[in-house]
């Protein structure tokens, strides 16, 4: 009986630590990131990126609008390497279909987690849980 309650003790404070599951939102450097980006080659010169809400950068015309919502595994990587991870994959996304539309620029990028909105120059949202990292970009083609 005593193997027993301490087994069932055992397993009821490893559930509890799965349970306890972390969502921490960081802000973290659009500029290192996309340095990282270009380095890498994830990130090209063709297509301008304005961050910013009312942001445009000179582009007069709308081409529409697009949210990218990406994740990404963040086992074994620091959060800041997850994070720029996933950044990059999401502003390749707007950087792609930006391409596509032969639009020149992705203008008035904001993060959008859970839907809410943070305008920065110089920052991104970015969402980091225990195995999962998440970033959603929300922007505007231009040419």
């Amino acid at each position: 009986m005593r193997l027993k309650t301490l087994l069932l003790g055992t397993t009821l404070a490893l559930l509890a630590g799965v349970a306890d599951a972390r969502d921490t939102r960081l802000k973290l450097s659009i500029a290192e990131a996309i340095e990282q980006g270009r380095s890498e080659g994830i990130i090209s010169d063709d297509v301008a990126f304005h961050f910013g809400k009312g942001r445009r950068g000179g582009y007069g015309k709308k081409l529409g609008s697009d949210i990218a919502n990406r994740k990404t595994n963040a086992v074994n990587k620091t959060d800041k390497e997850a994070c720029n991870w996933v950044f990059l994959s999401a502003l390749k996304a707007l950087q792609d279909k930006a391409r596509d539309l032969d639009a020149k620029a992705v203008v008035e990028i904001v993060s959008y987690y859970k839907k809410k909105e943070f305008s920065s120059t110089t920052e991104y949202e970015c969402a980091v849980g225990n195995i999962i990292a998440g970033v959603a970009l929300k922007g505007s083609y231009a040419r």
